[in-house]
């Protein structure tokens, strides 16, 4: 396998290395939806969404059968629901 900064190659496959620093939100993907409104991944995500939204912060859901936390912008949930 060689290495060349941000890839790697190796048997003729070519995979793409990208820091994660560098991954911009915009090119993340909401994997829920709660109420017909996107959760996210993380709290970044989700504060980003909701200052373009004009309200501030996040809030948490925890899918009871995955066991996981998804997040999603403003406060609360009445904020996103209007």
């Amino acid at each position: 396998m060689k290495r060349d900064k941000n890839r790697f190659t190796g048997d003729g496959d070519l995979w793409v290395f990208i820091p994660k620093d560098e991954v911009k939100l915009d090119d993340q993907v909401s994997l829920k939806t709660i109420d017909g409104k996107k959760a996210y991944n993380t709290k970044e995500e989700a504060k980003k969404v909701a200052k373009e939204m004009g309200c501030d912060g996040y809030h948490e859901h925890k899918d009871k059968v995955d066991d996981v936390v998804y997040f999603m912008p403003c406060k609360s949930h009445d904020q996103i629901k209007k």
